[in-house]
């Protein structure tokens, strides 16, 4: 085992599951989703002999760069914590969050695993489901649904105000932070 791995497995087993006697990464898979974060799937279990307790994780570490940063994981978990106290947007259980670069090098997060499919962006044309015009429209219809639930959570929540607003005033806040964002899309994606 790695001396990340082993890190890893100190620190969900600290942090994630203390009940457990111990905690053994039974499988680790490198996830084609996760836009910009490298994402892993872990499947963990409690070894106790028989093995009574199984989970499936996906462990999101910032990359060392792309076309999002600055990456910054506390940013995300708070609002994953608005979306799951909200409970209108679908979020996965956020299990636990590293600011700090001492387990895996760089900030983290560890959540609960959701069953589902992920299109890759670059290749949704040839995804199955996009294939079928009333599977498109359905996926469509729940995209739409979805951004209308994350419109409706109120941000002028303390803690997610905060993220928000920093010393700006959060309309402003928003604003700059779209408009940076947009800039370094044009920049990938624009033709050479």
């Amino acid at each position: 085992m790695t001396d990340a791995l082993a890190a890893l497995v100190r620190y969900l087993h600290e942090r994630v599951f203390p009940e457990w006697r111990d905690l053994v990464i039974t499988g680790v898979d490198r996830s084609g989703g996760g836009l910009s974060w490298e994402t892993f799937v872990l499947d963990v279990a409690e070894h106790d002999g028989n093995d009574a307790r199984r989970r499936r994780l996906v462990v999101k570490q910032a990359p060392l760069t792309g076309p999002l940063a600055p990456y910054d994981i506390s940013r995300e978990a708070v609002l994953l914590e608005a979306f799951a106290a909200d409970g209108r947007v679908p979020v996965p259980p956020l299990l636990a969050y590293e600011t700090e670069p001492g387990v895996l090098d760089r900030p983290f997060s560890v959540m609960g695993f959701v069953e589902g499919e992920i299109p890759g962006l670059r290749a949704i044309e040839r995804w199955q489901h996009w294939q079928d015009p009333a599977a498109r429209t359905e996926v469509g219809r729940e995209l739409v649904a979805t951004l209308a639930r994350i419109q409706s959570v109120e941000w002028r929540k303390p803690a997610v105000s905060r993220v928000l607003d920093g010393d700006r005033a959060p309309a402003e806040h928003v604003r700059a932070h779209v408009d940076r964002l947009m800039d370094r899309i044009d920049h990938f994606v624009a033709p050479a």
